[in-house]
């Protein structure tokens, strides 16, 4: 692994003089993050909430590049839904707060009006969920969570517009989280050192 580091710092400084679209970037941005969770079979509890993500990179040329980010929801609740012949015996109210780190390969299209991009690459994220579940005939409550490391793909589609030294980016990102969809269109600024 710190051979594989080495080799992408070396790429990095030698690209880096060969391109003026080449050089690091860091940015802020906010998204809708559509979360689907199966915490039963067939009770889904889904939702969908404002996220925040930081994110940075480098770029290469005006075609490559690898960025990392880290993204935020911290309120994702809902009622779930599916319980089938005892949905009117069972109140439940079902919250999760995922955090995940990624880091991903880009390739850029740069076109007349911005650049199109897109990164396939790899998030860890941990995932908290706390449920409380009512039970019929006032036999009180039941309370759980469940606190979950998850890892896997993650895919990011989208377009940016320079604006100076900044870029204005709109995108798609989709992670492979076990016994969920988790997906999201955000808006996003970075700068250009």
């Amino acid at each position: 692994m710190r051979q594989f580091v080495a080799l992408l710092a070396a790429a990095t400084t030698v690209a880096g003089a060969q391109d003026i679209d080449s050089g690091w970037y860091a940015g802020v941005g906010v998204s809708a993050l559509s979360h689907d969770e199966m915490i039963a079979p067939d009770v889904h509890a889904t939702d969908a909430v404002a996220a925040t993500k930081l994110f940075g990179g480098f770029r290469w040329n005006s075609r490559w590049g690898l960025e990392f980010s880290y993204v935020d929801a911290s309120s994702i609740g809902s009622t779930p839904d599916g319980f089938g012949l005892l949905a009117d015996q069972f109140s439940s109210v079902y919250s999760t707060q995922i955090a995940a780190l990624t880091v991903r390969p880009m390739a850029y299209l740069p076109v007349s009006w911005g650049t199109l991009f897109g990164g396939l690459g790899f998030f860890e994220g941990d995932r908290r969920s706390d449920s409380t579940t009512a039970a019929p005939l006032g036999f009180g409550s039941l309370p759980a969570r469940i606190e979950a490391t998850d890892s896997g793909a993650t895919l990011l589609l989208g377009t940016e517009w320079p604006i100076g030294s900044l870029r204005l980016r709109a995108e798609y990102e989709w992670w492979d989280v076990e016994r969920a969809n988790s997906s999201s269109l955000g808006l996003g600024l970075s700068y250009r050192f």
